[in-house]
C-alpha cells in the first residue's frame, strides 16, 4: 500500500482560545529557541505521537494498531527519491496529481510515513505557522487513517480527516476545504501504464 498526500495549504491567521492550535502556537517557538533544529525536529514527532494517540482515542472501531514509524525526510531531492522509489514499487490504482508533502508505505502489520521537511519549512516561511500547523496535523490523520483503514476509499478518508483535524485542535474548517474531492489530488493510473 502507497498512498500520498497533496492537499491546498489552509490559510489560517490565527487560533481560537483555549484550542490546541492555541497551545502549539505557545509551545513551539519555546521549544525552538530552547533547543533550535533539534526541538522543531522533535515537535514533528511530539505532533506525530498526539495524532496518533487521539485517533485512536476517537475509534473505537480500530481493532488492530500497526506499528507505524515516522521518517522525517530533510531535502525535497531524498523525499522525491524514496517517493519515487515507492511508486515504482507501488500497486497503488492511483497517483498524486501535485507534489505530495508526505505519504506512506506499508501495509496493515507494519507502515512507515515518510515526511518532506522542505516542503513544511516553505509553508512555515509562506503561509505562518498557524497554517504549518493545522496543515501538518491534517496530514498526519490523512496517513494514519490510510494506515488503520486500509478498505477506506479517499474521499472517505478526507472527510474522516477533516473531522479529526477539527475536533483535534478545536477549530472549524471552511466549507471550501471541507468540500474538496479526492479527484482534485488524485488520477487513477490507467492498466498498463504507470501515473
Amino acid at each position: 500500500m502507497i498512498t500520498m498526500v497533496k492537499i491546498t495549504v489552509t490559510r489560517m491567521e490565527k487560533a481560537p482560545m483555549g484550542s490546541r492550535l492555541e497551545k502549539y502556537l505557545e509551545e513551539l517557538p519555546d521549544t525552538i529557541k530552547r533547543d533550535g533544529y533539534d526541538g522543531f525536529l522533535s515537535f514533528f514527532t511530539t505532533l506525530f505521537m498526539d495524532c496518533l494517540d487521539f485517533l485512536i482515542q476517537e475509534n473505537t472501531d480500530i481493532s488492530y494498531i500497526p506499528k507505524i514509524t515516522l521518517k522525517l525526510v530533510h531535502t525535497h531531492e531524498q523525499f522525491k527519491k524514496e517517493e519515487q522509489r515507492e511508486i515504482e514499487h507501488s500497486e497503488s490504482k492511483e497517483n498524486a496529481k501535485n507534489q505530495a508533502r508526505a505519504f506512506v508505505v506499508g501495509n496493515t502489520l507494519r507502515a512507515q510515513i515518510y515526511v518532506d521537511l522542505a516542503t513544511y519549512d516553505h509553508i512555515i516561511t509562506k503561509y505562518g505557522m498557524p497554517s504549518f500547523l493545522l496543515d501538518l496535523a491534517s496530514t498526519y490523520f490523512h496517513e494514519l487513517l490510510h494506515t488503520m483503514f486500509p478498505q477506506k476509499y479517499e474521499q472517505a478518508i478526507y472527510e474522516l480527516q477533516h473531522h479529526l483535524v477539527e475536533t483535534f485542535l478545536g477549530i472549524e474548517l471552511s466549507k471550501e476545504t471541507k468540500s474538496l474531492k479526492s479527484s482534485d489530488y488524485y488520477i487513477k493510473k490507467e492498466k498498463g501504464r504507470e501515473g
